[in-house]
């Protein structure tokens, strides 16, 4: 019997993730908006309607096929980065 195979199940995937984040490996789901699409996203709200208006987070989302809080949460962390 191997050392490796004494460990309990919870030891070995501990194990196991941490090794699998040493070598860059990303966890989680893939994200909707890349940050070309969160600049757009920037643009299209600074950019007013023909009536002077400013499009509503919305109308963005619409645009580029998401829900409003997508938008408003990538925006905010696009802009923490860029901060």
């Amino acid at each position: 019997m191997t050392a490796f195979s004494t460990m309990r199940v919870r030891d070995r995937v501990r194990f196991g993730l941490e090794a699998a984040k040493a070598k860059g490996t990303k966890f989680g789901r893939k994200r909707k908006l890349g940050d070309k699409q969160i600049e757009r996203a920037v643009k299209l709200l600074e950019t007013p309607h023909k009536d002077g208006s400013l499009p509503t987070y919305e109308e963005v989302a619409e645009v580029l096929g998401v829900n409003k809080s997508t938008i408003s949460r990538r925006i905010a962390e696009y802009k923490e980065r860029s901060a």
